[in-house]
This record gives C-alpha cells, sequence and structure tokens, in this order.
C-alpha cells in the first residue's frame, strides 16, 4: 500500500515519531511518501506547500494519506482535491485531551473548532476515550477511538549509561504555565527533597531552578531504549490532568523498563491495572510506589516482563493497522484499491515533487541541517535513483558521520552519470566513445564525485577501486592523475604507477612524459622487453632525449 505521510519534521530520521512509525510502515510492506508541509511553506508559502500535497498525491497515487497528527497543516481545500482523486484522509490525533480540557472553559461556539476540523477528513481519530465522546457530542459522525501503537526498538541494549534509580525524560514546558506542567515540577521536586536520586533528561531543565541538579542534559533517540531498560524506576507523570498515553509509555514497555505512570481512563485499554502497570493518581502516591518498588525489585520485574510481552503482542503497528483499515472502512464505504505496486510513481507527473525537494535539499545543505537534507536525498532518489545532487548529498553525510565506505559508495554512484550497461569500464574503447558523443566532459559535475571518490578510495587503500577508478580520472584531471602516478613511483610504488601511467598513456599515445613514465616503472618491475619500446617511440619523436638514451641502453645490456 502506498501511504502519503503528511507530518511535522516527517523526513527527519532521528525524530522519535519517525523512528517508530515510518520503519513499521515500511517492515509491513508498505511505502511511505512522507510531506512535511510546514517545511515547504517556509520555501514555497502556505499556498505553495498546500498545492505540493496534491502534487505528491498525482505523482504517487496513494491508497490513503494519514495526517498525523492533522493539527492545521491542511487547508480544507487540499482535503478536498485529494478526495477528489479517491485518496481517503485519516487524521490521528495524541493530544487532544489535554486540549479539550483546556478548551471546555471557552464558550461553545469556540469548541466547535473541532467538529469544523473534522470535516476536512475521512477518519478522525484519537487516542482519548475523553475526546472521542466530546466528538461524538458535537456530531462528528467520522470519530473514532483507536489506541496508539509502537514499534519494536531496533537499538541496542548496551548499558552506555550507568544504571539509574529514579529517570525522568519529557520536557518541564517553559512558559506553558498551566496546573498540569505546575503538577509535574511539583512532583518531581518532591522526589528530589526527599533525597532520592532522581535523574532528569530533556531540554530546559536548566530554567527550573529546583530541578537543575538533577538535570542531566538531552539524551539522543538512540539511547532511549537502553535508558528505559536501565532505569529502576521510569516515572511517567504528565501532571494528574492530561492523559499519560503517549509514545514515552509505550517506548518505556518496549523497551523493557518499569515505569509509574499517572492513572487515566485509557490506562485499562492498555495494560491490565497492577499485573501490567503501576498507575499513581497524587505526588503522594508517587512517593508511596518509589518506596516501595526500590525495596521490592522482584515486583518491578514481574510487572515489567508482562508490559513489555503484552506491547509486543497487541500494541504494534502491524497490530493496530488492520483497525485503522476497519475504522477507515466505514467511513471511506468502500474498500481501498491496492493496484499495482508499492513502488508506483506517476514520474511525468512526478516534475513538481522532484523540483520542489531539490530546492529543500539544497536550502537545508546551506542552513547545516544535514539531517533534513539527508531526508530529502533519500525522497528524491525515490523517484529518481540516478539523481546527482541526492546522491552527492547522501555522500556528504555518510563522511559527516564518518562513514568513508559508504560515502565512497555514494560518490561512486554521483560519478557514475550513465548506467553501468552504457558506462563499461571493463571496455576501454566505449569509455573512448563517450568523450566523443558527450557523455562525459572535463568539468562535468560529476566531476566533483569522481575526485570524491578517489581521495576516499585512497584514504581506504582500496587498490581494487583505484584500479577501476582510473579510466574516469584520466577523463576527469589527467595532470593531476600524471602528478600522482608520479608520488608513487617515487614512493617506489611502481607496480600501481605503471597501471596509471598505462591509462594515462591510452589517454594520450603521443604524450612523452607518460611514455617515459611508464617506460621507467617497468624497469623497476624488471621488464625491460615491455620498457624498450616505449623508449623507442621517444626516440623517434625526440632522438636527443638523454634519460629516454640511457635507459633504452640498459634494456639492451
Amino acid at each position: 500500500m502506498r501511504i502519503l505521510l503528511i507530518k511535522e519534521h516527517a523526513l527527519t530520521g532521528s525524530l522519535a515519531t519517525n523512528q517508530r512509525l515510518i520503519p513499521a510502515l515500511v517492515a509491513m510492506g508498505h511505502r511511505v511518501i512522507p510531506v512535511d508541509v510546514g517545511a515547504l511553506a517556509t520555501l514555497f508559502g502556505h499556498d505553495g506547500a498546500q498545492q505540493l500535497v496534491v502534487q505528491h498525491a498525482r505523482a504517487f497515487q496513494p491508497h490513503l494519506a494519514l495526517v498525523f497528527p492533522p493539527h492545521d497543516m491542511l487547508a480544507p481545500e487540499t482535503c478536498t482535491a485529494l478526495r477528489d482523486l479517491g485518496v481517503p484522509l485519516v487524521g490521528w490525533r495524541e493530544t487532544d485531551a489535554h486540549h479539550l480540557q483546556k478548551m471546555a472553559q471557552r464558550p461553545a461556539a469556540q469548541r466547535r473548532f473541532l467538529a469544523l476540523d473534522g470535516t476536512k477528513f475521512t477518519l478522525n481519530a484519537t487516542t482519548s476515550r475523553c475526546a472521542y465522546e466530546a466528538m461524538v457530542e458535537l456530531g462528528l459522525p467520522s470519530a473514532a477511538y483507536l489506541r496508539l501503537a509502537g514499534h519494536l526498538p531496533v537499538t541496542g541494549l548496551a548499558p552506555l549509561l550507568p544504571e539509574v534509580e529514579i529517570g525522568f525524560v519529557g520536557s518541564p514546558h517553559i512558559g506553558d504555565e498551566d496546573q498540569d506542567t505546575a503538577g509535574r515540577r511539583g512532583a518531581l521536586t518532591q522526589i528530589l527533597q526527599k533525597g532520592l536520586k532522581l535523574q532528569v533528561w530533556g531540554a530546559d531543565w536548566d530554567q527550573v531552578p529546583d530541578l537543575a541538579t538533577a538535570w542531566q542534559g538531552r539524551v539522543t533517540d538512540e539511547l532511549l531504549t537502553g535508558l528505559y531498560h536501565y532505569t529502576q524506576i521510569n516515572l511517567n507523570v504528565e501532571g494528574w490532568a492530561r492523559s499519560p498515553v503517549t509514545p514515552r509509555m509505550l517506548d518505556i514497555a518496549f523497551s523493557g523498563g518499569f515505569q509509574l505512570i499517572d492513572a487515566c481512563p485509557e490506562l485499562a485499554d492498555y495494560f491490565e491495572p497492577g499485573l501490567e502497570s503501576i498507575s499513581v493518581d497524587s505526588p503522594t502516591d508517587l512517593l508511596s510506589k518509589i518506596a516501595y518498588y526500590r525495596v521490592y525489585p522482584e515486583a518491578r520485574f514481574a510487572v515489567l516482563a508482562a508490559a513489555k510481552a503484552r506491547a509486543e503482542r497487541d500494541h504494534t503497528w502491524a497490530a493496530r493497522w488492520p483497525e485503522l483499515l476497519a475504522a477507515l472502512d466505514t467511513r471511506w464505504g468502500k474498500a481501498l484499491a491496492e493496484d499495482g505496486s508499492p513502488d508506483f510513481v506517476d514520474v511525468a507527473a512526478a516534475d513538481g515533487v522532484l523540483t520542489a525537494y531539490r530546492a529543500m535539499l539544497h536550502v537545508s545543505e546551506a542552513a547545516e541541517r544535514m539531517e533534513e537534507a539527508f531526508g530529502y536525498a533519500e525522497a528524491i532518489l525515490g523517484v529518481a535513483p540516478h539523481d546527482y545532487g541526492a546522491l552527492a548529498a547522501r555522500a556528504r553525510w555518510a563522511e559527516m558521520v564518518g562513514d568513508a565506505e559508504v560515502a565512497q559508495r555514494h560518490w561512486q554512484m554521483a560519478g557514475a552519470r550513465f548506467s553501468a550497461f552504457t558506462y563499461p569500464w571493463a571496455k576501454p574503447a566505449d569509455l573512448l566513445g563517450c568523450l566523443g558523443t558527450g557523455r562525459i566532459v572535463p568539468g562535468d559535475p560529476h566531476a566533483e564525485a569522481i575526485w570524491h571518490q578517489f581521495n576516499l578510495t585512497l584514504a581506504l587503500q582500496d587498490m581494487d577501486a583505484m584500479r577501476a577508478l582510473l579510466p574516469e580520472m584520466a577523463i576527469v584531471d589527467f595532470d593531476a592523475l600524471e602528478s600522482f602516478a608520479g608520488g608513487l613511483f617515487r614512493n617506489e610504488e611502481f607496480e600501481l604507477a605503471a597501471q596509471i601511467y598505462g591509462q594515462l598513456l591510452y589517454e594520450a599515445p603521443a604524450k612523452l612524459d607518460v611514455q617515459l613514465g611508464l617506460a621507467r616503472s617497468l624497469l623497476c618491475l624488471q621488464r625491460p622487453d615491455e620498457a624498450r619500446p616505449l623508449l623507442e617511440a621517444i626516440l623517434g619523436i625526440e632522438p636527443g632525449h638523454a634519460e629516454a638514451k640511457l635507459l633504452r641502453s640498459s634494456t639492451l645490456t
């Protein structure tokens, strides 16, 4: 199935939701086409970004569009255009419960926004029971209660951090001074004041004076699995009123970590209370249960093992996806067509999308947002596998993260402007023909790729790859390759020097310096019969060439 995924930071690989959602859908055999409307709007404006969403649908002909979360990312006319193309829209929200609680004190007219917004989507799914009930009350027939899903962690569990007694990962929500976030900070402060070993990870905790000493800095998504696993007691407290049913809850369970979690109506829909989950309903209750589970680790182990087994059985995306399709089927009114390959793309319709992504790639690299640039490069290559700019960007990303072998391979692909079938390195005569047809010309941008590949090949000391590169290098930069051959000769690497001089001689058979360099190398390799004709050819052009005379005489003795 082809799925148009519309979300913020959709092309950023390190975002935790992308590490769960996109790999899970791909593992299930779907093709995911990510679209970041907000990022596109920064370059193309609101209207341009909306048009590009529709252009994606025309190019990839998705079976459905998943908007996750759907807050104000699509204009009504965009949704109408998608439905006219036969694409049902699924809006899936995580934060409705908290948002509705804040809206409850406002006039009914202001609360109608949810119903109005909901008309844009074929299916309005929410992870909150109270949000679902509010949608029904507002007369929204597309409403559905759909539980959150997670993905089995792919990162290792090596304890890269020391074992933690009590840990919290999240944000203090600086500037959001509602009662929920104040409750979270107050509960964590009480734990610290009790002399317990609390450690806190996330941004901005240094701005909370009472908790600054517990702050450990930010933690990368790659380390979260291990951190949750090796923390004795993970705190999943959202502030007693805000729903704790967030991706963090499932992440901890999948990681095999023990957690104390705020009580909420939805919790029992995921884990059996007391056996698979331990909830708390106040700061006092939290302190009491921390004290108990510190003393009885076997009780922690029983709960975390049961929670992990339940998550792996019931709460993966593979388990949730049929539920989503069933809910969509009742609202869409017809079965989703799964015609064609999951990799289908209408290349003619993809031109606008490719133009936009190439622009976003350049902007991202210029702003040094390399991970974002990598995401756009991947999106381009999904449509145009031989796109030079995208291949070069992927190679630069690999160099930045220190993976020279991957960088070498991608520079090789970037440098090979044509497929191996029409660019046969094993047939030098065909390569010379390329010069006549204009397939490779000096100054071509692919020369940059070949040079990068050559330098990485040298660093990796990959002699086989270097030999394969010689025909390309001779065309891209003859003089530089000749200087390199001379350096190899001076370093007494005569075999490789002879190979390079041989390739250069093939490209320029009358160049005396190349003939002489090859002859010198062959003599050092004890191959005088091969060197003699070269020296005689030099003397045929320049009879007084002193060095050629001396070397030829040495071949006759």
